[in-house]
């Protein structure tokens, strides 16, 4: 006998998922109404959807706008749920179903998630996310660059026997990119008639795709949770690029060629094997094991074809350059972490941690030019990592706890390569480089009142050899955070401090940052009014060395200092009311400023992105965003409401010229709940 209800409530979640249904998130949301559950042929039933058209106002830089926000107009179907239980547990085909969406076939963001369960039997959940992407910035290279691309993700599990101590897993998971986009690049060795300081503009056509297929089992045996999954990862890449010197552009120095042709072909195909065991139950002594393994072949291939006709010259000059990778990589991670509890005050941990990559085979670029060629092979790269953390949890009183932890980590990369030209060889046999880390912290947490909690965190660390200017080698991180509620009321306190120097011989890297912030909110259960307020400021000031080798010399006098420096303030306010018992009021206003370096550099370099004083440059990135926003829900039935919402947006910056946008962004819709 066909179950008609059930069939029909299937068919509406298929539909649900087709793109001409996709839900949209509303610029500021709609609080979620629920229909009230309906029995339905032994199950409970309950759905609810949002539908109305949304406007978009946009103003300014239209390509900034359409890289942050890059809303637009139309109607929308902006949310939508759907929730299906049996009542007894015991459905004929499913026990669960749920769906829900937001997104629409013209809007760039887009969310579904479904799941339907047999009790007992089986479990699937799945994802479905659609993103488009805009970005074409003047502040990067005159705009040179620009990417519009579709990505589509989907992810899907199912579990068997999803209740029981033997569970099967199978999965796949799928990323895709495609889409078109353009770029500019230099000849790092100009040749011929090719000159120096000119860049080659080309556009491409973007083919990326992930999939990931998975498996496994998961067991409950001898107190012991033993978990075993395989997975594979297959990469595609099929991007093509040709010569656009002839499309409008802003810079100068775009050169004409007569033939440019690129081909990045990708494949590579990585096994994924994971292992872990941990104790299933609390015990004095706990542990959890786990070990990864991933081992595959990468095959890639590059090919450029350059033709460049010098001023007066009879013929085009050539360059041809391939890049052909065929590299084995193995990847061998894993951890042991126990757990002891002595007794119900002492608790304390030990991890060890190990992790190994190597990558070997014959990576080379060719390069062959009028009157030259150009060999690189690259040989080998492995990076070694070992690490081992001790914790100490002490709780004297229900009110005080204090903690203490080691950390230590060795790592070590080594590497090989060859370069050869026609006339000479160059090679770099196996070398290898290591650096260490040292880390102390401590910390306690206290309850020193009746709703009041407060923590306090220290760590200082040294490095003996870091790898690059900005590793860390002398660091010290203070935090502290404090909490109380009384009632309705919540306020809280945040403070966090790092501080990392770097000094090496020829550059002295330091950096360091500030954050600081409080918040509070007052929630009035009876009267539905909610309101939330916070403040933070985030400090960061990086200086680190310039070192010009080409111009330096042998007196390395050309040694200069670069200075970073940013202090952004970010306030949030929301607001929450019900005046009537039909009418919602929601209304926020968020501000994120950064002044720049007027606080910071002695040369007061308030307006514009770099000030100079000798050898010294001082940097900053000055912007400011505001977003005002507002929304009145009213409860015309039971089942039906009416939604208006408006969120401007403003963007301004100063890092390349004066970037801003404004925008109003809007939407009126009805929710219907059954």
């Amino acid at each position: 006998m066909t179950n008609a209800p059930l069939v029909a409530i299937l068919a509406w979640a298929v539909v649900g998922a087709l793109p001409g249904a996709r839900a949209q998130q509303p610029v500021t949301s709609t609080a979620e109404q629920a229909g009230a559950p309906r029995r339905l042929d032994g199950y409970t039933v309950s759905n609810s959807f949002e539908m109305g058209y949304r406007f978009a106002q946009p103003d300014g830089d239209l390509d900034l706008y359409r890289a942050s926000v890059n809303y637009g107009n139309g109607m929308r179907l902006f949310n939508g749920r759907l929730r299906v239980h049996s009542v007894d547990g015991k459905g004929r085909f499913i026990d669960e179903l749920a769906v829900r969406s937001s997104g629409a076939v013209s809007d760039p963001y887009q969310s579904h998630n479904f799941r339907v369960a047999k009790n007992g039997l089986y479990r699937y959940d799945g994802q479905v996310r659609f993103m488009r992407y805009h970005n074409r910035l003047a502040s990067l290279w005159l705009g040179e660059h620009g990417l519009r691309t579709d990505r589509a993700l989907h992810s899907h599990d199912v579990v068997l026997r999803p209740e029981s101590k033997f569970r099967v897993l199978i999965g796949f998971e799928r990323n895709r990119r495609t889409g078109p986009g353009f770029g500019s690049g230099g000849v790092e060795q100009p040749f011929d008639g090719f000159e120096e300081g000119r860049f080659l503009r080309y556009r491409s056509e973007l083919r990326q795709a992930n999939n990931q297929y998975r498996g496994g089992i998961e067991a409950r045996i001898l107190g012991l949770a033993v978990s075993v999954r395989q997975a594979i990862n297959r990469y595609e890449e099929h991007d093509e690029a040709s010569d656009a010197s002839g499309w409008p552009t802003l810079a100068n120095n775009v050169y004409p060629v007569e033939t440019m042709r690129l081909s990045t072909p990708v494949r590579r195909s990585t096994p994924v094997t994971t292992l872990s065991v941990r104790t299933d139950s609390e015990r004095v002594v706990g542990f959890v094991l786990q070990y990864v393994y991933a081992g595959g072949q990468r095959n890639a291939m590059l090919t450029e074809e350059l033709a460049v006709r010098a001023a007066g010259a009879l013929a085009a000059d050539r360059r041809e350059t391939a890049v052909i990778g065929d590299v084995n990589q193995r990847l061998n991670s894993g951890q042991m972490m126990i757990v002891a509890t002595p007794t119900p005050r002492w608790t304390i941990t030990n991890t060890t941690a190990f992790h190994n990559t190597r990558m070997d085979g014959r990576s080379s670029i060719v390069e062959i030019g009028f009157d030259r060629q150009e060999v690189l092979n690259f040989e080998h790269l492995g990076v070694r990592r070992l690490s081992n953390a001790s914790e100490a949890n002490f709780r004297p009183t229900r009110h005080v706890s204090v903690y203490g932890a080691y950390r230590a980590s060795s790592r070590q990369v080594s590497s090989s390569e060859v370069t050869r030209f026609p006339w000479a060889e160059f090679s770099e046999e196996l070398t290898s480089i290591d650096n260490s880390i040292r880390s102390g912290s401590t910390g306690v947490r206290l309850l020193p009142g009746h709703g009041v909690r407060a923590s306090f965190d220290f760590e200082i660390g040294r490095a003996d050899r870091p790898l690059t200017p900005l590793s860390e080698r002398r660091f010290r991180n203070e935090s502290a955070r404090v909490r109380w509620k009384s009632g309705s009321f919540t306020a809280s306190g945040n403070f966090r401090n790092r501080i990392n120097d770097n000094p090496t011989s020829l550059l002295a890297y330091s950096g360091k940052s500030r954050s600081r912030g409080v918040q509070a909110s007052w929630a009035d259960s009876a009267s539905g009014f909610v309101l939330d307020v916070g403040y933070n400021l985030i400090s960061l000031d990086i200086s680190t060395g310039i070192l010009n080798l080409f111009a330096a010399g042998d007196s390395l006098s050309e040694r200069g200092q670069a200075v970073y420096a940013s202090r952004i303030h970010n306030v949030n306010v929301a607001l929450r009311a019900a005046p009537h018992k039909r009418v919602t009021v929601d209304a926020g206003y968020a501000l994120t400023k950064d002044a720049g370096v007027g606080g910071f550099s002695p040369m007061g370099a308030t307006t514009s992105r770099f000030a100079r004083d000798g050898a010294t440059v001082v940097s900053s990135l000055p912007m400011s965003y505001r977003s005002p926003r507002a929304r009145v829900a009213i409860a015309i039935r039971k089942s039906l409401s009416w939604n208006l919402g408006w969120q401007h947006y403003g963007y301004s910056e100063r890092f390349a010229g004066d970037q801003s946008y404004r925008a109003h962004v809007g939407y009126s819709s009805f929710t219907f709940a059954f």
